[in-house]
């Protein structure tokens, strides 16, 4: 059994031993991405200028798009199967995910761009926003719908994505402001 499949089984019979980790784990990989939208939110209200706060959001809405649209394009280059799929002793512990490869994880690409954009935003609070994003991450391992290394790419992909896309809008912003 290849060693990333072998580390899927492991955790879900060792962590996942209980119906609490397990609605946890459930929890984390399907629900807990959810929580950046009122964030996002939150932290557009507390912006001082209406500009800013309406910036934040729009950047919210097309780094999430974008993340996902890139990881989908790569989960369709690459085609890896689904843990579950892979192996017997991998436990689907979510409903059926609506794409149909494994790699890389959309949702840490969308968590961990919205995790980056957030503490681009709010760097007091940036341990926070990047505590959701791996709790997204692990989540999706934890219930056999990724592999770690679907997870780690999808880390990488998120945070590039909005910082390429900081750097392409910040120009055009500081442009419009003149």
């Amino acid at each position: 059994m290849p060693l990333e499949l072998s580390f899927i089984v492991g955790f879900q019979y060792c962590i996942l031993a209980s119906p609490v980790t397990i609605w946890l784990a459930q929890l984390c990989a399907s629900w807990l991405i959810f929580a950046f939208a009122p964030l996002i939110v939150w932290c557009a209200w507390r912006c001082a200028k209406h500009r800013e706060a309406k910036r934040l959001i729009i950047s919210a809405v097309v780094d999430a798009i974008i993340a996902f649209l890139v990881s989908v394009a790569c989960g369709q280059f690459i085609r890896r199967v689904r843990p579950f799929h892979a192996s017997t002793l991998v436990h689907l512990l979510v409903a059926v995910p609506g794409t149909q490869f494994s790699f890389p994880s959309s949702h840490s690409t969308i968590a961990f761009a919205l995790a980056t954009l957030l503490a681009l935003h709010d760097r007091s609070r940036a341990v926070w926003w990047f505590a959701i994003a791996v709790g997204v991450a692990v989540g999706r391992v934890a219930v056999g719908v990724h592999y770690p290394t679907d997870v780690l790419t999808g880390m990488v992909i998120g945070v590039l994505t909005t910082l390429a896309l900081e750097a392409i809008t910040k120009k055009h912003w500081l442009k419009k402001s003149l």
